[in-house]
């Protein structure tokens, strides 16, 4: 079973792959189910590093900065989704909001594979990395188990996922 850093990491490649769909220069037909994925799962994967793995990190004093920086990252493309779930699909700042969102992700993911990960794997055991990678298959599992209820019984449309929103609409390439 893999451990936290390698699920991360598998995590980071879907993110970039998203990414790379959704700023593209044409808008891809699926444009509102790729937003809709991408949101899903930063939300799990931000709440998952935030709870379980930065606390790790910021009770050591030699990687309590990077873990304080990242739990403020976080939050900046936090901000950034909920702009984007909540603006109209003619909103010309659209455009311009996704692809901010695209850099501020790319950059976190090259400082955490590049810094922070390598010093959580120095500051914690390799049975602690793999107790996460078990904890965090089973959030994602118990996630996915629950959104395909939502979707059976409607309550998608509660505020479960976000509203599908056409990112792209109006670009001027």
């Amino acid at each position: 079973m893999p451990d936290i850093i390698a699920l991360l990491k598998a995590d980071h490649k879907e993110v970039k792959d998203l990414l790379t769909k959704l700023t593209a220069d044409e808008e891809p037909s699926d444009c509102d189910a790729l937003f809709a994925k991408l949101y899903a799962s930063l939300q799990l994967h931000a709440r998952f590093e935030e709870e379980e793995v930065y606390p790790l990190l910021k009770e050591d004093e030699e990687t309590k900065d990077i873990a304080l920086e990242a739990y403020e990252e976080h939050q900046q493309v936090k901000t950034l989704l909920e702009a984007l779930n909540a603006m109209d699909d003619e909103d010309e700042t659209c455009n311009a909001k996704m692809n901010v969102l695209s850099e501020d992700l790319l950059h976190h993911i090259k400082e955490e594979e590049g810094t922070l990960f390598p010093k959580l794997k120095k500051a914690v055991d390799a049975e602690t990395l793999q107790k996460l990678g078990e904890s965090y298959q089973q959030a994602k599992a118990e996630t996915e188990s629950s959104e395909d209820q939502d979707e059976e019984s409607g309550d998608a449309a509660r505020g479960k996922k976000p509203a599908a929103k056409s990112h792209k609409a109006g670009r001027s390439h």
